[in-house]
């Protein structure tokens, strides 16, 4: 069964997938009805449609509402997408509780609008893989900035090599949200959990510094057994360079976690790169953490 709804009337906790009509959204659309059905969620596809030239040229994003001819236009277009996207997903998950969303914004407003209500959204990305420069679309670029919920951006082509779910975190409050979504997940998934503590090497790290990073990480993971106990828990310090070592390492998880990390303006820097490195660049889908201190 397929309910119709308007934006505000979006069921809480629901998994989002934002859709086009494309090829990557078709990938997002398959990567999300399985975790839906292995996490026991409804699943709602969405598809808005910003006013056509020349009101978007100058930046309108809203509403609609003068217009009725063109309105209507829209609607049936996103009507259609979402149609066919409903139709993908009976196809593959006919147990999935299912609604659809349409309307007349900018994606981007919606998306956002929609993760204030949703447990997870979920993405498709122009990507090519992991050596390719500015692969995301400017939707799920906006979108993973400025969501209230999770968002993950699924990458072109089959996910299910992956053999584990790998969380990357700093050592700030941030990274407890990281690990608490990422074995959340990895139980879903039912895969293992791998968390990274990660340490910038551009100079020689204080031995005091790596033993109270390895106290933290220890903290951080501590007692995700008794909670989680169908779920394999390893972790690591990482000493990395650059970003391009953590992308690597990337290529054989089926999910990567990442957050947005506050503290001190050079370690927000540093380590928010890092998020947008591993979230352009990484062939693997990729879920990005709000945090409070975002």
């Amino acid at each position: 069964m397929t309910t119709h709804l308007e934006l505000h009337d979006l069921p809480h906790g629901t998994i989002v997938v934002g859709v086009d009509g494309s090829q990557g959204s078709d990938d997002a659309l398959d990567w999300a009805a399985d975790l839906a059905t292995r996490a026991r969620r409804s699943l709602t596809v969405l598809h808005t449609e910003a006013p056509p030239v020349p009101w978007n040229a100058v930046g309108y994003t809203g509403e609609l509402t003068s217009l009725p001819a063109l309105r209507e236009s829209v609607l049936a277009a996103g009507a259609h997408v979402t149609d066919s996207a409903l139709e993908r997903l009976r196809a593959r998950r006919p147990e999935l509780e299912l609604a659809a969303v349409t309307g007349t914004v900018d994606p981007r407003v919606s998306l956002v609008e929609a993760s204030k209500q949703a447990h997870l959204l979920v993405l498709g990305s122009r990507g090519r893989g992991p050596i390719a420069s500015l692969l995301l679309g400017s939707v799920s670029r906006e979108v993973t900035r400025s969501a209230h919920c999770p968002v993950v951006v699924v990458r072109p082509g089959p996910h299910d090599a992956g053999d584990h779910v790998l969380a990357l975190i700093d050592g700030t409050p941030a990274g407890l949200e990281v690990i608490e979504f990422a074995v959340r997940h990895a139980s879903a998934m039912a895969l293992p959990l791998h968390v990274e503590h990660l340490l910038w090497t551009a100079y020689e790290l204080e031995p005091q510094l790596v033993e109270g990073a390895r106290r933290l990480l220890a903290e951080a993971c501590a007692g995700l057994g008794e909670k989680f106990p169908d779920v394999e828990v390893t972790s690591e310090l990482r000493h990395f360079t650059n970003p391009e070592e953590l992308i690597e390492a990337a290529t054989d998880a089926a999910l990567v976690v990442v957050g947005h990390h506050p503290a001190s303006r050079m370690h927000r820097i540093l380590y928010r790169s890092v998020s947008s490195e591993v979230l352009e660049h990484a062939s693997v889908p990729v879920a990005v953490v709000p945090t409070p201190q975002s």
